[in-house]
């Protein structure tokens, strides 16, 4: 006994779903009913329990599987520093986010790692929007009084956000905020504090 997502497999699907495709037309339209909720009784599942332990694997280094009704951690090897926190607190007009950033290009590159992509949600994104060094660097700046000081806080566009990374031969960020749903509501696939 053990879950249904480790049951069905792609293959299996794909021959159930040929086979009834070639029915005659009282069949077709029970094979299509059977196709619609094998796809989201089955599929949908099986793609949304694969993203989901995805980005645990990614996130955390470890995967919780149950085996017959028990809970077992799955925790995959990961090089000391492949995960770090962020020097200060994003929301704080002082702290230069960029800073952080750069650091984890930076141990990336140094395990050999190329960077591929940047993920964050809208909450990272805002953080970021927000933050008077960022506005700094998308040159938001006045004189007064013969000292650089903050324009009025006019939010930093994504796309400005975008052309900083750029700048630094980094990728976009890619906004992910994509739910599933549980018995009692819905969880991110991708916690909202990482990037």
């Amino acid at each position: 006994e053990s879950d249904i997502e480790r049951e069905l497999e792609g293959q299996l699907f794909d021959a159930i779903q040929r086979l009834l495709l070639t029915g005659a037309d009282m069949e077709d339209v029970a094979g299509d009913r059977f196709l619609g909720w094998a796809n989201t009784a089955l599929l949908q599942a099986l793609l949304m329990f694969n993203e989901k332990q995805r980005w645990e694997a990614i996130v955390t280094g470890q995967v919780d599987i149950k085996i017959n009704g028990t809970t077992k951690p799955i925790t995959y090897l990961s090089p000391d520093g492949a995960r770090f926190d962020a020097g200060g607190a994003w929301s704080n007009d002082s702290y230069d986010p960029m800073l952080d950033i750069a650091a984890g290009v930076q141990q990336l590159e140094d395990q050999g790692y190329a960077l591929a992509g940047m993920y964050g949600s809208r909450r990272i994104q805002t953080l970021l929007a927000r933050n008077a060094k960022m506005a700094q660097r998308a040159g938001r700046v006045v004189l007064a009084g013969g000292d650089l000081s903050i324009q009025s806080r006019v939010n930093v566009t994504r796309e400005e956000i975008n052309a900083q990374l750029g700048a630094e031969g980094w990728t976009d960020l890619t906004l992910y905020d994509r739910r599933y749903m549980t018995e009692t509501g819905s969880e991110r696939f991708l916690r909202d504090d990482v990037l």
